[in-house]
């Protein structure tokens, strides 16, 4: 599971061995305080959010 925390960090959750990750650092993109919508695209492994300037970002798991 992946998702956004409030220091605008791309976080990646296992549940299975409550182990969690920070994997990628989306400042500036997000700016503090902002709420952002999120989303995983497991068929291209992309992790979609929106930027303070509403514009789509996203940031790719893997090489």
């Amino acid at each position: 599971m992946y998702g956004i925390a409030d220091n605008q960090k791309i976080y990646e959750v296992d549940v299975t061995d409550r182990i969690v990750n920070a994997v990628h650092d989306a400042r500036p993109d997000i700016p503090s305080g902002l709420a952002n919508g999120f989303a995983y695209d497991t068929a291209r492994d992309q992790f979609f959010f929106l930027s303070a300037d509403k514009q789509l970002q996203f940031w790719v798991s893997s090489p």
